[in-house]
């Protein structure tokens, strides 16, 4: 879920059922302030080098992380679409059990 959802979720969710689960890692929700990092867009091909002991490049990281996860959830939920969220860091399991638990009780 890095790019837009478009219109391929939208009109699967339409015509079957469809969870999305929202895997995040925590080490991916910050930039770690290292000092000059070389960086290459992978679909554009763009290089540069980024100074990531800067706070002001490191807030719009995670100002960017942030509106990127509201804009998918917001899409996700107007297309129907409930959301597993899944941490990393954290047991995954659990959550899912519970979720598909809870939609088997509505079910019947």
């Amino acid at each position: 879920f890095m790019g837009s959802l478009g219109r391929g979720i939208p009109v699967l969710a339409r015509r079957h059922d469809v969870t999305a689960l929202l895997v995040e890692d925590p080490a991916e929700q910050a930039l770690p302030a290292s000092g000059w990092v070389e960086w290459t867009d992978p679909e554009t091909g763009r290089h540069g080098w980024a100074r990531t002991s800067s706070a002001r490049l490191r807030g719009r990281f995670h100002e960017t992380r942030l509106r990127q996860k509201q804009l998918l959830l917001q899409s996700l939920l107007r297309s129907g679409v409930p959301v597993v969220s899944l941490d990393t860091a954290s047991e995954v399991v659990t959550p899912l059990v519970a979720y598909f638990r809870s939609r088997g009780r509505r079910a019947a």
